[in-house]
C-alpha cells in the first residue's frame, strides 16, 4: 500500500489466492514460493523484485534475478534463511551475539549443550517462525529429545539470556550505498509472538544510537540492497544481535 501511495505499479506472487496483496496490486500470481518458472515470469514483467517473507526458495530467487534486480539479493537471503549460516556469519564478522553452539548431529548437540552449561533455546537451522522450530533444553540430558523434536537436522543452541529489553531497527540501503536507519522499536513478546511495540523505544539515547550503529554496520558489511531488520537483545546494558530479517518488520 505504501508503494501504491508513491505511484508504483505492483505485481505480486503468493501461494494464497486470497492473499491481502491481491486487492491492491495490478496483478497477483498464485504460485508456491518454490516455483522458479512463476518467479521468472513475475520478474520478466517488473523493474525490480523484493520480498515480504524470507521463506522463498533460492532457486526461485535465482530465476527471478535473471530478469530483474532482486533486492535483497539471493545470496544474502540464502544466508539469512539458514540460522547456522546467519549466526556463524555474525560471529565471524565481529558482531555481538550471545553464547551459542552449532550442532549437526545429536552428539554435537549434546556437546554444545554441555559447553554452554545452562538452559538453552535450540533452534532448527531452517524454517520456524514465531517460536516454531524451537525447543527448550535444560541441560545436555535433553539432547536426544531436542534432536528428535527438531527433526534431526542442523540446529543452533543458544544460551538462555536474562533480557532487559528486545529491540528492532529497520535499515534501508540503496544500490549506491546510501543508508537510512529508522528509529529503533522496543518490542514485547508473549508466547514468543510479538504482542506490541513502542516506537521510538523509550530507552536512553546512547543505547538507541548504538542500535542504529549496529544496523548501519550490518547493512554496509553485507552490502545489502533493500531492507534489513536487525533484532537485538539488551543484556547487562549491552546490545546483542539476535536475528536478521530481510523484509519489513512486524514491529
Amino acid at each position: 500500500m505504501a508503494a501504491r501511495e508513491l505511484g508504483y505499479r505492483i505485481h505480486a506472487l503468493d501461494p494464497d489466492p486470497s492473499c491481502a496483496a491481491r486487492f491492491v496490486v495490478e496483478q497477483c500470481i498464485t504460485a508456491p514460493f518454490d516455483d522458479a518458472l512463476a518467479a521468472a515470469w513475475l520478474a520478466h514483467h517488473v523493474g525490480v523484485v523484493t520480498i515480504e517473507i524470507e521463506s522463498i526458495a533460492h532457486a526461485a530467487l535465482l530465476a527471478a534475478a535473471e530478469h530483474a534486480p532482486v533486492r535483497p539479493g539471493p545470496d544474502i537471503l540464502a544466508m539469512i534463511q539458514d540460522r547456522v549460516a546467519q549466526k556463524t556469519w555474525l560471529a565471524d564478522h565481529g558482531f555481538p551475539v550471545g553464547p551459542f553452539r552449532v550442532a549437526r548431529s545429536e552428539v554435537e548437540l549434546r556437546e554444545g549443550l554441555g559447553a554452554l552449561s545452562g538452559p538453552c533455546f535450540v533452534k532448527a537451522a531452517r524454517g520456524g517462525y514465531d517460536g516454531r522450530g524451537q525447543h527448550e533444553a535444560a541441560s545436555r540430558a535433553d539432547a536426544a529429545a531436542t534432536w528428535e523434536a527438531l527433526g534431526r537436522g542442523p540446529c543452533v543452541a543458544e544460551l538462555r539470556l536474562s533480557l532487559e529489553a528486545e529491540l528492532s531497527v529497520l535499515v534501508a540501503r540503496s544500490p549506491s550505498g546510501e543508508v537510512a536507519v529508522h528509529p529503533p522499536a522496543m518490542n514485547h513478546h508473549e508466547q514468543r509472538i510479538l504482542a506490541w511495540s513502542v516506537l521510538p523505544a523509550p530507552l536512553p539515547a546512547p543505547l538507541l544510537r548504538r542500535a542504529e550503529e549496529i544496523g548501519r554496520a550490518l547493512a554496509d558489511k553485507m552490502k545489502i540492497e533493500g531492507l534489513l531488520v536487525v533484532e537485538l537483545f539488551l543484556v547487562g546494558g549491552a546490545l546483542l544481535v539476535n536475528a536478521l530479517a530481510p523484509r519489513p518488520p512486524h514491529s
